[in-house]
């Protein structure tokens, strides 16, 4: 009962201090009851967080910093919580279903079936490995980078969870490495805000989340064989490109060619949605070599559009879309930077 009321508490005290409009901010409360249900597992210490969380909410104007902020109470929380104590049953299924709620139910997905039975395999995979918090962190780690959409995906944590009945039918022995689980859990549950980019765009994540730059917006997309000639402000030092409607081609394909430049492929710039949740597993094309994509949306459906930076040189540049390009393709000539 004390901890249900402290859950109540909690939830209320973050709702009374929301005062930004993002996805993340709405969801303080339920980011606070399942820090309250993690301290539960062990320790009363770890809800130090919510005033934390709430302080952030109040004094960090700029969204970035924001979340940020956010990201990093709640992964020491839940890195704390794998360390100290005994370690139960009990606390191995707190710990992995509130770092799932955390990393896939912000905001509430729209498949909420496909959800429950994922955390469902997350917890059979723990169970199968003997409850450890390596088990733990892994069974995370499953449903972090499972996309769900299509249905299909599903098979990443039935592939681990086959791996652990494997492991534990032949009897080889798992080792705890509270540890590692526990570093592993944090920077996971670091980038919950983001988790979908986390996901899906790991590298970029780990380098840094881009930041919107100056821009000389242009927003022409080229059919193909269709050209363009611009002329380059002054100091611009790269041309933002994309693509639409070719997640399908490989790398290495032209789409299109600068005069000065020279050939624009895939892999120097990617499809513009190609890394959308529901996009990413169809899609052949992975974040351009020199990436400008923007972090667009929140949570589980956080996504980094396919925009690569290409380099102009001289007053005048001739951007010519590949003839050979499907007849639904097109080059998009997004900004000067």
């Amino acid at each position: 009962m004390a901890w249900l009321a402290a859950a109540a508490v909690s939830a209320f005290a973050c709702w009374l201090a929301v005062v930004h409009a993002t996805p993340i901010d709405r969801a303080l409360p339920l980011i606070a009851v399942v820090l309250t249900c993690m301290a539960a597992a062990w320790r009363g210490v770890i809800q130090i967080a919510v005033p934390l969380l709430i302080g952030g909410e109040i004094a960090i104007s700029d969204e970035r910093h924001r979340l940020l902020w956010f990201g990093v109470v709640v992964g020491l929380a839940v890195g704390t919580a794998f360390l100290g104590g005994p370690w139960t049953r009990r606390r191995a299924v707190l710990l992995t279903v509130g770092a799932i709620v955390l990393l896939r139910w912000i905001p509430v997905p729209q498949m909420i079936v496909r959800e429950l039975f994922l955390i469902g395999v997350a917890v059979a995979i723990v169970a199968m490995l003997r409850w450890t918090p390596l088990a733990a962190a892994i069974a995370i780690a499953a449903a972090l980078f499972t996309p769900a959409i299509p249905l299909r995906t599903l098979a990443l944590p039935l592939v681990v969870l086959l791996a652990g009945a494997l492991v534990r039918f032949f009897g080889f022995g798992f080792m705890s490495a509270r540890t590692a689980a526990a570093v592993a859990a944090t920077v996971m549950t670091m980038f919950f805000a983001w988790s979908g980019v986390l996901a899906r765009a790991p590298s970029l994540v780990l380098k840094g989340l881009p930041r919107a730059a100056p821009r000389v917006e242009i927003r022409t997309a080229l059919s193909p064989g269709e050209t363009i000639t611009l002329e380059v402000p002054h100091g611009t030092r790269h041309l933002i490109l994309s693509g639409a409607n070719v997640p399908r081609l490989e790398r290495g394909t032209v789409i299109g060619r600068l005069e000065p430049g020279g050939q624009v492929r895939i892999g120097e710039i990617a499809d513009w949605g190609g890394l959308r949740r529901e996009h990413y597993y169809g899609s052949r094309n992975r974040l351009p070599r020199d990436p400008a994509g923007l972090v667009r949306d929140y949570g589980q459906g956080a996504w980094v559009d396919g925009a690569g930076r290409v380099p102009v040189f001289g007053p005048l540049v001739r951007i010519t879309a590949d003839e050979r390009l499907p007849a639904d393709a097109r080059l998009q000539v997004e900004a000067f930077q």
